[in-house]
This record gives structure tokens, C-alpha cells and sequence, in this order.
């Protein structure tokens, strides 16, 4: 054992001075006593000024500096961590009094892995960037690439993955160029993970096998073992569960030679999961448990986040709900304390499994459109693409087929960008490359390891017993030596027990095989039942199925073939299914499809066909391709639906509506002309002095241009109606005043309040800004302050203000008139329901008003909020964003 030089100082002192206090008799022995003990003083004072920090002068110029501080770290970690925090900056402020960087920096790193430890990541960030500063300028460049390694660490475990990527680059840079070919290794591994977990597996896979090709070929390290872990999650993804297994198996193997307990517990996470894949589910809680069993310590529980989401899945499948939902929960608090966001994520994804499962539809939906904003937070594309899967289910089943349609839509769409054809190919390659090769070397030598200690296991067995035989016959010599008169009967009362050990082992050998053969019947019968029910269900099934050889030549088809093509099942056997084909699609279409089929990955389009009778028909159809054991495309499967029925309905729904919207326009249009001149012709006339002077005909002059400015508003909301429908999905937004279409509306709607002596009172500021479609907007403030006029008594009050808040602007629009009864409020906002009632002074309306308001509002990204009381008024408000939305 080395020991620092200071303790060896003190140990010779302390010894010095107990073979001295023997001899204190003279004085000149007396005085060199109490020297030793001075110098015995300042020496245990120089090891404890740096006895928190353990950093001895022999390793304060040379790379043991980490290996000694990640020790202290270790221990200070299981202690209490307030008193470790205390004299760590106890220490570091002597340091910096001392003007020591390099112990200062050291100070600063020891904080920041004891804030690792606790999950505060964003502190241990700071506390590692503070380290690093000490450093900039000197010569521990190995140390700056350790601290650059341990912020992006951090930074992936808070989901700042393009962060961490810049950390880990600059790391990388400073090893490659120290030639430093473990940290090379290491960072390449840790680069490929967080690749992995923003769903980028092409790259992922390119770092993993860098670092692979770095290991030399008879390592059997913690890096090697690192490695093999990580490919082995590659080929998960890639459907490749058998290499996973052996990649994870050997990894375990080497973990569990080097007997580290964390990376053994890894191991049993990462089996876990693939047992999950695989559908062997019991095997999978098994290895869970065991992963539980080694990260239930204090320093580990960050990593239970997972394996907990894991367990919740297992049970889900097995229909035990309440378990699952019990696991999820215990996920989602821990990841939200560790702010773990690709854990909230994944949760949120099985939380929506678990409702779904239950039928509880809008749950799930909520829960699945988390784990999408998690996912677009982080650009996991995995999480986006396995949410839009599940929630396309949930939509469907709530009966949102629209909305189902674009997620299943978005799904295709992201899997088929995620799982690209140049991802496949480098698999492919590296599943056929010497990297694989050396692999099954290592594989082939670790199992003739364990080969060698299984047999001398059996050979240690064989000796014991041979040991117990011998000690057994010196015994029975023994007995026979003293009890020769009992030979005879002894040896017949062995052969008998020996003679009925045989005869019982030949019957449970019998037995074993009659209830092996038992359950082989069984099975076969099992077996033989599935097919019939899989055959019966494709023979009966409303959709097409047809089988080809790789040629595409017709093997088979079910009888929907028949009734769908017109040609009989002997008719197209042997043929190529371009019988069918319409000659519509160009040779592009066809070439693409190939090459989809040719790499392994599921086609889905639509064809437009031929049936025997000359008739053309449209179908959608799925095509896949179905391999061997050695992955070798052998046939080809197509699920294919006549749809020509459904699109002709879809053509005919878009033309009515288009036919309805244009027929709304052109009425609302005609109207508008000469209702305007119809009103403004009534009011020169009612000004008019002999007019004036006839209080009868002033009365119903009056009446006749309140008739007009209702008409003309009804007509107004019936072409923004129209228009609104016209353009469902569009608005165009710019950044304008809001005070600006108040006031613009306040001054047109004047008149009519002054009929009933309201007030329209403003108290927007004049500089708030929003960002929508002004002209909608400007429809949305005239439609409300018209209805609140219409349900405001005469000299009432109408006030129009605006709040700000981080994201949106809210503008209200209050009075003090008759209110709304509570159970109305939702029909209200029900912008399919125009819902209509008499104003104050039953003036009339058509309930347009209301439905173009909430139908603009949603278009702008906003919320209509109502809030009112029976005699006391009620309170319109809606939100505007206040800037573009972020992309």
C-alpha cells in the first residue's frame, strides 16, 4: 500500500516521540521531545488544511487528482451532505485566500458531483462551469475535458440535448487531441446516447460503432461492456431482438467480472426491456425487480424513473390496472424531483396506454398531448412518433376521426423520416462486418469460460461426492468389522433400497415422459386451433389479402379477392397482381414502392385498378414483406380496401359544402349594398325638420333604421360567416394596436347605444400590441359589444379593457346588464349551436354573432371565457397571443 508522504512523516514522528518519552530523564532528551511534538503539530496541521478535499501534494500535478476526489465524493455523498457542503467551502475559501486555482477549482467540482448525487442538476451546471473558469488558462487541459464531460452529463439529464451535444464536442476535441483513447471511447458513447434520446439512432449507431472500433479486440473492459449495451438498444429499435440479447448477455458478463453492482443493475434494466419486446413478460418483471433490488439506494434512485415506467407496462399487459398505475406514479414523481423530461414523457405515453386500456378516452388524449409537448421540447422524435401512434387510437375511439386521421398521418410521417433506408443499410452492415465478427469471438470465448467453470463445478461435485462415497464404504467396513453376525442383512436391506430407487426412478421417468408427450399434444392441438381461427378469420375478413412469392406472382388470395377483382382465385394464382393495373400511376410510383418493400419497411397508398369486368375502382392498400429466420424476404402480404365508395362520399361532402359557403357569401353580399344605403337614406330623413316635428312618424322612422342596422349587422355576420367557414383553417396575422379596433368599433356602435343611452367606455392602453388577423379580431370586438348592448338596460354602462400577461393579451368586455343563466354559458360557447334570445328591448338576433366570434378567436390561437350573474351583468373575454408562434 503507497502511502502519502505526510502520513509516513507523521507515523515516524508519533514514533519517535513515544521512544523518547522513555528516556525524559535527561533534560537535552526533554527538549527534543518537545521539538517532535512541534513539528508532529504543524504536520498533522498541513494534512488537515486539505484533509476535506484529500488532496495530498503527490497527486496534486498529475491525473490521480480525479481518482482521489471522486473518492471523497463517494463518502461525502452516504454522509450528511449539509456538514460535507459546509466544509467543502470551508476549505475552497482558504484555498482562494491562498490564491491556489487549481485546489479552488477542485472545491468547486466536489460541490458540484454532490449536487449530481442529489439530482439538482441546474446547481451542479453552474458549480461545474464555476470550475472550469479556474482553468481556462492552465495546463490541466485533462481536466477541463472532465468538467466540459460532467456539464453536458448533467445538461442531457435535464433534456438540454443540443446543449449537451456542444459540451461533449468540446470534450471530445480536447481527448482526441491528448490522445486520450478511453475519454475518446466514453464521449463517443455518451454522444451516441443522447443522439439515441432525441430518436437520431442513425447517428447514435455511427458513434457507438467509432467507439467500438477503438477497443481493442481482446479487451473485455467496462468500455467494451458500455458499448455492447448501447448497440444492443440499437438493435431493439431495429427489430433485431436475438443480437440484442447476445450484446446485452455479454455485456452483463463482463459487468459481472469486474463485479460492479450499478453497471450490473444496468444490465438487468436494459434485459428487462427486451424481455418486455419480446413479450416475456414474467422474465422481464423478473430482471426489473432484481434492477429495483440494486437502485433503491439513496445515491442510485435518479435511474428508477424507467424501470418503474417498465414494471407499469409489464403489468398493464397482463390487465392487473391498478399495479400499473401505482408503477407509473412512482415513475412520474421521481422524474419530476430529478426533472428527468424524457422520463415525464415516456410516462405521460403510458399513462395514455393505461386510459386507453380503459376505455377513459379524453384522459388518455390529455396525457398523450403532454407526452407530445414534452417531446417537442426535448426533439425526442421517438416520444412524437410512439404518442401520435397511441393517441391516433384514442382519437378514434372518442369518435375524433379527424383528428385520429392527422395523427396516424403525423406517425407515417415522422417513423418513415425517423427509420430511413441509409439507417438500415448501416446496420445491415455492421450486423455483416468484422466488428460483429470479433463479437462472436468474444461470445464464443466467454462461453467456453463458463463452459471450463461449469465443468469444474461438476468436477467439485463429482470429488465431494466421491469424498462422501469413500467416507461412506470406510464406514460400512467399520460396521461390518464390528457387526459381521448383521453383514448379510445389511447388504440385502441395501440392494432392496437400492432395487426400489431404481423402480421408482424408471416410473418418474415414465411419468415425465407421458406428460411431456401430453403437453406436446397440447401445444400442436393449440397450435392447429390458432391457424384454423387465423385461416377462418382471413377467409372471412371485409378487407382484400393477398400472398406473392419475392417474384410478386399470386400464391394466394381470400374471397374478398373474388368479389372485389372479379377474378376467381384459380384465375390470378400465378399471376402478377398488374392484371389489375390501371396504367394511372407512373413507373415512379411503382419503382418507389419496390424499393420501400425491397428494405424491409412497410408500403401504404392507394391503387387505382381494373376489375375483370373493365370497371375501375380505388383501393388503399398496406403492403409488407415477410422474412425468414435469416431475414430474407420470402413473400409479400397486401391488406388492400376498396375505397372508391368513400372518396366518391368525401368528393360530394367538400362540393355541397363549398356550394353552401358560396351560396352564404353571394347572399350576404346582395344584402349588404343596399342595406347600407337603406340606412343611411333613413337617417337624413329623420334629421330632416318637418320630420322632427312629427313625433309619430320621428317614432317609427326610428323603429324602421333600428330594423335596418339589425338586418345590416345580421347580414354582416352572415358573410363573416361564410367567409369564416370558407377559410376554416387560415387567418393572417400581423402585429397590430388593439386600442385601434376598440375605438373603430366603440365610434360605429355609437349610435345604436345611444338609443339606449349606454355608455361605451374604453380602457385599453394605447400601446398594447397582439398578434392575430386584425379584420377578425375587429369582427370578434363589434359582435360582442353589439351583444352587450342588446342585453344591457337603458342608461347602462359597457366597459372594453385589456390585460397583458408572459404569452397572450385579454380584452373584456363587461356590463351591467340582465346576465346569463349559468346552465346557457356552455351552449354559448358551443360554436356549432347558434343559440338566439330577445334583447333588453326584444331587440332580435340569429346567434351568427357568437358562433363567428368563437370560430375567430380559435383561428388566432385564443379562448372566449364567459363569466355572468343573473341582474348583475356578465363578462366576455378572450386571448390573443402577443407574438408568431414558435416553430
Amino acid at each position: 500500500m503507497n502511502f502519502p508522504l505526510v502520513n509516513l512523516e507523521l507515523i515516524l514522528l508519533s514514533y519517535l516521540r513515544i521512544l523518547l518519552f522513555s528516556f525524559m530523564r535527561r533534560s537535552y532528551v526533554l527538549i527534543l521531545f518537545f521539538v517532535l511534538s512541534f513539528l508532529n503539530s504543524q504536520l498533522s496541521y498541513s494534512q488537515q488544511k486539505y484533509e476535506w478535499l484529500n488532496i495530498p501534494d503527490s497527486v496534486v500535478h498529475n491525473k490521480q487528482l480525479l481518482t482521489v476526489m471522486e473518492q471523497r465524493i463517494r463518502q461525502a455523498a452516504v454522509s450528511e451532505k449539509k456538514h460535507s457542503i459546509e466544509q467543502i467551502i470551508a476549505e475552497r475559501q482558504r484555498a482562494e485566500r491562498d490564491g491556489d486555482t487549481l485546489k479552488i477549482s477542485c472545491g468547486y467540482y466536489m460541490l458540484a458531483s454532490l449536487e449530481d448525487y442529489s439530482g439538482n442538476y441546474p446547481q451542479s451546471i453552474a458549480l461545474y462551469k464555476n470550475s472550469a473558469s479556474y482553468l481556462r488558462n492552465s495546463e490541466h487541459i485533462w481536466f477541463i475535458a472532465t468538467l466540459y464531460s460532467k456539464i453536458a452529463y448533467a445538461l442531457s439529464r435535464i433534456s438540454e440535448y443540443d446543449s449537451a451535444l456542444v459540451y461533449y464536442s468540446k470534450s471530445l476535441e480536447i481527448r482526441e487531441a491528448t490522445q486520450n483513447k478511453l475519454g475518446v471511447i466514453n464521449t463517443k458513447n455518451f454522444i451516441g446516447n443522447v443522439y439515441k434520446r432525441m430518436g437520431s439512432y442513425d447517428k447514435a449507431f455511427d458513434y457507438y460503432t467509432e467507439a467500438l472500433s477503438l477497443i481493442p479486440d481482446t479487451a473485455l473492459n467496462k468500455a467494451r461492456a458500455f458499448t455492447f449495451v448501447n448497440i444492443g438498444s440499437v438493435f431493439i429499435e431495429t427489430g433485431n431482438l436475438k443480437l440484442a440479447e447476445k450484446f446485452y448477455l455479454d455485456a452483463l458478463h463482463i459487468r459481472e467480472n469486474f463485479n460492479s453492482e450499478f453497471l450490473i443493475g444496468h444490465s438487468y434494466n436494459k434485459l428487462a426491456r427486451l424481455y418486455y419486446v419480446k413479450g416475456n413478460i414474467d422474465l422481464s418483471i423478473e430482471y426489473c425487480l432484481r434492477s429495483v433490488s440494486i437502485f433503491n439506494k439513496r445515491e442510485w434512485k435518479k435511474t428508477l424513473p424507467g424501470t418503474y415506467n417498465l414494471l407499469g407496462l409489464c403489468y398493464l399487459s397482463k390487465k392487473e390496472f391498478r399495479a400499473a398505475h401505482e408503477f407509473f406514479d412512482s415513475s412520474r414523481k421521481i422524474a419530476e424531483k430529478e426533472i428527468n423530461r424524457i422520463q415525464l414523457a415516456e410516462n405521460a405515453i403510458n399513462l395514455g396506454k393505461l386510459y386507453l386500456e380503459t376505455q377513459e378516452y379524453k384522459i388518455a388524449i390529455e396525457h398523450l398531448q403532454r407526452a407530445i409537448e414534452l417531446g417537442e421540447q426535448i426533439k425526442s422524435q421517438t416520444i412524437i412518433i410512439d404518442a401520435n401512434y397511441i393517441i391516433a387510437d384514442a382519437y378514434f375511439y372518442d369518435k375524433q376521426y379527424e383528428q385520429a386521421f392527422l395523427a396516424q398521418k403525423e406517425y407515417e410521417k415522422l417513423k418513415n423520416e425517423l427509420f430511413n433506408s441509409g439507417f438500415a443499410e448501416k446496420v445491415a452492415s455492421f450486423v455483416s462486418s468484422r466488428e460483429l465478427e470479433k463479437a462472436n469471438v468474444i461470445f464464443e470465448m466467454k462461453q467456453k469460460e463458463r463452459e471450463l467453470i461449469e465443468r469444474s463445478r461438476i468436477q467439485e461435485e463429482r470429488l465431494l461426492k466421491n469424498i462422501y462415497l469413500i467416507a461412506s464404504l470406510i464406514f460400512l467396513i467399520f460396521v461390518f468389522v464390528l457387526y459381521r453376525n448383521f453383514k448379510l442383512k445389511v447388504r440385502r436391506n441395501k440392494e432392496l433400497a437400492k432395487y426400489n430407487q431404481q423402480i421408482v426412478k424408471k416410473q418418474q421417468e415414465i411419468l415425465a415422459q407421458k406428460n411431456s408427450l401430453e403437453l406436446q399434444k397440447k401445444e400442436l392441438s393449440d397450435t392447429l386451433r390458432n391457424l384454423q381461427v387465423l385461416t377462418k378469420a382471413i377467409e372471412q375478413s371485409s378487407s382484400t389479402v393477398v400472398i406473392t412469392d419475392v417474384d410478386g406472382n399470386i400464391e394466394y388470395a381470400n374471397p374478398k379477392f373474388t368479389e372485389t377483382t372479379g377474378y376467381t382465385i384459380e384465375e390470378a394464382k400465378g399471376k402478377n397482381p398488374r392484371i389489375l393495373k390501371s396504367g394511372d400511376k407512373p413507373e415512379s410510383f411503382y419503382k418507389e414502392m419496390w424499393e420501400t418493400l425491397l428494405s424491409g419497411n412497410e408500403w401504404h397508398g392507394e391503387f387505382e385498378n381494373v376489375r375483370k369486368n373493365g370497371e375501375t375502382y380505388c383501393e388503399h392498400a398496406s403492403i409488407a414483406s415477410v422474412t425468414d429466420e435469416l431475414g430474407k424476404i420470402t413473400h409479400f402480404i397486401a391488406v388492400k380496401e376498396d375505397v372508391t365508395e368513400r372518396k366518391k362520399i368525401l368528393q360530394e361532402l367538400e362540393d355541397l359544402t363549398a356550394i353552401q359557403t358560396k351560396l352564404f357569401s353571394v347572399i350576404g353580399h346582395d344584402l349588404r349594398s343596399p342595406l347600407g344605403a337603406i340606412q343611411s337614406m333613413l337617417e337624413i330623413i329623420n334629421q330632416r325638420e318637418d320630420v322632427e316635428g312629427n313625433e309619430e312618424l320621428s317614432k317609427i322612422l326610428k323603429i324602421i333604421l333600428k330594423s335596418a342596422i339589425s338586418v345590416a349587422f345580421l347580414s354582416e355576420n352572415l358573410l363573416n360567416w361564410a367567409n369564416g367557414w370558407q377559410a376554416r383553417n387560415t387567418s393572417h396575422a400581423t402585429s397590430f394596436k388593439i386600442t385601434e379596433k376598440v375605438d373603430e368599433n366603440i365610434e360605429l356602435l355609437s349610435s345604436v347605444a345611444s338609443q339606449k343611452n349606454i355608455k361605451l367606455i374604453s380602457s385599453v392602453d394605447s400601446d398594447m400590441i397582439a398578434y392575430a388577423d386584425s379584420d377578425m379580431i375587429s369582427v370578434v370586438v363589434r359582435n360582442l359589444i353589439a351583444n352587450a348592448i342588446k342585453f344591457t338596460n337603458v342608461n347602462g354602462e359597457i366597459r372594453v379593457s385589456a390585460s397583458h400577461s408572459v404569452d397572450n393579451i385579454e380584452i373584456a368586455i363587461q356590463d351591467n346588464g340582465i346576465g346569463i343563466k349559468k346552465e346557457l354559458i356552455p351552449v354559448l360557447l358551443d360554436v356549432y349551436d347558434l343559440y338566439s334570445t330577445s334583447g333588453t328591448e326584444r331587440e332580435k338576433g340569429s346567434g351568427l354573432g357568437l358562433s363567428i366570434c368563437l370560430q375567430f378567436i380559435k383561428l388566432n390561437r385564443g379562448k372566449l371565457s364567459i363569466e355572468s350573474e343573473l341582474g348583475k351583468g356578465s363578462r366576455f373575454s378572450f386571448t390573443l397571443p402577443v407574438s408568431t408562434p414558435k416553430l
